[in-house]
């Protein structure tokens, strides 16, 4: 939830407040969260997602991340 919360903040808003491309969250099941956001951003809003992690958790953590146009094509 922490991590949800500071993907919120941290891309999300902060995208739409300084009018950058589009990206929202698009659904979360359990531990996973899955933004749909412009095709021009993806890359970079992963790694933003993905560097989150250690800054938020005080225990070794794993995290990873798939880009996919559909949802079969990001299960990995």
């Amino acid at each position: 939830k922490v991590w949800n919360a500071a993907i919120w903040k941290e891309i999300v808003e902060r995208r739409a407040r300084e009018g950058r491309r589009y990206c929202e969250p698009w659904i979360r099941v359990h531990d996973s969260t899955t933004l749909e956001c412009s095709e021009q951003i993806c890359n970079t809003t992963l790694k933003e997602m993905l560097a989150l992690v250690p800054q938020l958790l005080h225990v070794p953590t794993l995290a990873d991340g798939n880009i996919g146009r559909r949802w079969g094509e990001m299960k990995g």
